[in-house]
């Protein structure tokens, strides 16, 4: 949760750090779940396995820069040209 709740939204070149601070958590989190429920799996079967289509983390991004932008207009900060 704290990892979750530190998103670096103005440093862009932390922002890949994080995202992938944020993938090796999630695959110790479900190494633990799935040992714990009695399943096998390493972490590179999870790291490889999860399926997380390429066009989702393209839809964030894209949304993330798109309020930004419309948040820098609204306040003046950007005008439309």
């Amino acid at each position: 949760m704290d990892h979750l709740s530190n998103y670096p939204k103005e440093d862009e070149k932390a922002q890949p750090i994080w995202r992938d601070r944020s993938v090796t958590l999630l695959t110790t989190l479900l190494l633990e779940m799935g040992h714990s429920l009695g399943y096998a799996f390493d972490q590179v079967h999870i790291k490889r396995g999860i399926c997380y289509p390429e066009a989702h983390g393209t839809l964030e991004q894209e949304l993330t820069i798109l309020r930004r932008a419309l948040i820098r207009v609204l306040i003046g900060e950007l005008t439309l040209k």
